[in-house]
């Protein structure tokens, strides 16, 4: 088992059907009172990926892309990230206070309402270490502030480091802790980030319609191909 370090293509991904699932056990009574149990403390997403064929891009690459990305992943195997189209933005999120030695915090979105929150831990953030399937170089997301001021990544004290594969960002030098009266340094970032996901299933199951397939145009259908989330 391992990890694909690499976007599974966009034009297939659009298309999705998906989003947040949870595990609950509801014990329903003869009164028809329920005790509902949480399973998780966070959340799973799925995905159910539409056989529609993107307009920028023929039926034949349509089905070439996705047999391939099957392929070397060698189907449930090996995960990968998923950019999901609703929801792939933290913007402002504050990641936590210096305190004088801590060097590392982990880029996270909390999602609020109503006075409850819920953190996703972002541990695939867009940048420009990671590639497209087509192997291009992906545009960094990740910017990374102490209080208001963007740092920049590189080796000098005053820069950090981003870890694309965890979504740990790690300072050069600590953030200051509280200094007499000066307040502790505050450090917030924003980011895009993927979903780590798996295919749900081992087998490629694509079926090709009476179409003109001889032009390149088959009409492809796949009866459920499915998406889950992996927690890392």
């Amino acid at each position: 088992m391992a990890f694909f370090e690499c976007e599974f293509p966009r034009t297939i991904s659009y298309k999705s059907v998906g989003g947040s699932t949870w595990s609950t056990k509801v014990n329903e009574g003869l009164s028809g009172f329920e005790q509902r149990n949480a399973n998780w403390s966070l959340p799973r997403n799925k995905y159910v990926i539409n056989m529609i064929t993107p307009s920028d891009v023929t039926r034949q690459e349509f089905a070439d892309q996705l047999n391939a990305f099957f392929i070397v992943v060698q189907g449930q195997h090996d995960a990968f990230r998923l950019f999901d189209w609703l929801d792939h933005t933290s913007n402002a999120q504050f990641l936590g206070l210096g305190d004088g030695s801590k060097t590392h915090f982990q880029l996270i979105k909390t999602y609020a309402m109503g006075g409850r929150t819920s953190t996703r831990t972002i541990t695939k953030p867009i940048h420009n270490t990671v590639n497209d399937y087509q192997g291009n170089t992906l545009t960094n997301t990740v910017k990374v502030y102490k209080n208001g001021v963007q740092v920049t990544e590189g080796n000098n004290g005053n820069q950090c480091h981003v870890d694309a594969t965890t979504g740990v960002i790690t300072f050069n030098t600590a953030p200051h802790g509280i200094i007499g009266s000066a307040p502790a340094d505050v450090i917030t970032a924003d980011c895009q980030f993927h979903i780590p996901v798996r295919f749900a299933t081992d087998e490629m199951q694509l079926s090709t319609e009476e179409s003109n397939v001889a032009s390149g145009q088959p009409i492809v259908s796949w009866q459920q191909l499915s998406l889950i989330e992996v927690r890392l």
